[in-house]
């Protein structure tokens, strides 16, 4: 009912749904032919009016739909071999874990009440450095309208189900007549020594790095990476970029560190946030500062 005025979408869940539901439960193929066949009828019938309501701006996707296509999604293309994910060396910098979309909406919901320069919205960049198998790039594009969403993954097995996740995505966005924003997916890649994804990293306006797993090194590569972001880019991380106590030196200012620049706030996410754990987890909302 996503794309039904509100007298429309009463009548479905109200009258359709419950007929459709209870026919497959109770095995009346004909009671659910004649849902199916109501709710056709309501469609033909009020083309028009459906037609202009999606063409207006009455309407946006709620977090409850959004979730919903993800989830289909991730079932029909990633569940049925998710065992490939397990499929990474223990106590390295590839070890697999997913950030759930309750978890990404609180972050960008949180980012989007500041108030500050960083706001979500149509002319937003996002990108997920390790973006496993895509699904927080078409969370930013589908729930959050991002007009760019970027994602980079070096491992084989999570970029193949990225890569059928995106196909997958495009053919629902048009089954469901979403605007499709632009989703590229860096797929078999590293985020280090791409200029491609370097330009992509500096352009954005918001950055989400899954660190939890990394080490000392590859994290100081990363912040490396980070030197020419622009004042007003949010970078979310699950481990802290800045180390305790910080204090910049004068060859990391001469290195152009971003370090010195970053305004950092530590939060703690609701139980259920992540793959790996049901307890609650930190993150970090690290705001590029003007120089």
């Amino acid at each position: 009912v996503v794309n039904l005025p509100q007298l429309l979408a009463v009548k479905v869940s109200s009258e359709i749904v419950p007929k459709f539901t209870s026919s497959i439960s109770s095995g009346d193929y004909t009671g659910l032919v004649d849902a199916i066949e109501q709710y056709n009828a309501l469609i033909r019938d009020n083309r028009a009016s459906i037609l202009a309501y999606v063409k207006s701006s009455q309407h946006t996707l709620s977090t409850y739909f959004c979730h919903q296509f993800l989830q289909q999604l991730y079932t029909r293309i990633v569940t049925p071999q998710c065992v490939k994910l397990k499929r990474y060396k223990p106590f390295s910098n590839f070890v697999y874990g997913e950030l759930l979309p309750g978890f990404v909406s609180d972050i960008m919901g949180y980012i989007q009440e500041r108030g500050d320069a960083t706001r979500i919205g149509s002319l937003q960049n996002f990108m997920d450095l390790g973006s496993g198998v895509g699904n927080t790039v078409f969370q930013a594009a589908l729930e959050f309208g991002f007009r760019n969403s970027y994602g980079v993954e070096i491992m084989e097995h999570p970029s193949d189900m990225a890569d059928a996740q995106l196909l997958e995505y495009l053919e629902k966005c048009k089954l469901y007549g979403l605007k499709e924003n632009h989703v590229e997916l860096f797929s078999r890649q590293s985020f280090f020594d791409n200029p491609v994804v370097k330009d992509r990293i500096d352009a954005s306006d918001v950055l989400l790095c899954n660190n939890y797993a990394f080490d000392y090194d590859f994290n100081n590569r990363i912040v490396d990476m980070f030197k020419d972001l622009k004042p007003g880019t949010t970078i979310i991380t699950l481990k802290p970029l800045v180390p305790y106590a910080f204090k910049i030196t004068a060859d990391e200012l001469d290195k152009g560190s971003i370090l010195g620049r970053l305004h950092v706030q530590k939060m703690v996410s609701k139980p259920g946030a992540v793959s790996w754990t049901n307890t609650p987890v930190y993150y970090y909302v690290n705001t590029v500062q003007e120089d």
